[in-house]
């Protein structure tokens, strides 16, 4: 995913700054864009394992959240 970032950047790069962007540019940004409409169609997978939607709640854990109390509140401040 990193070749396909650096052809989005170089190409927007050669886009701003010259009149025409060489063809090896544009050919390599029109493969990235092509490539990430696939990604979004789900045509490619980016070859990672996707959990079930309800694994996390199967497995119990969540996240908890300590420290102290609340310095400021709505309350007080609602003059302001």
């Amino acid at each position: 995913m990193r070749k396909v970032a650096v052809d989005l950047a170089v190409y927007n790069l050669y886009a701003r700054r010259v009149n025409e962007v060489p063809e090896a540019h544009k050919d390599r940004y029109k493969s990235a864009v092509r490539l990430l409409q696939d990604i979004a169609r789900n045509v490619v997978t980016l070859g990672v394992a996707v959990l079930p939607a309800e694994a996390p709640e199967a497995a119990g854990s969540g996240a908890s959240i300590s420290g102290p109390s609340r310095i400021f509140s709505r309350d007080p401040l609602k003059d302001y």
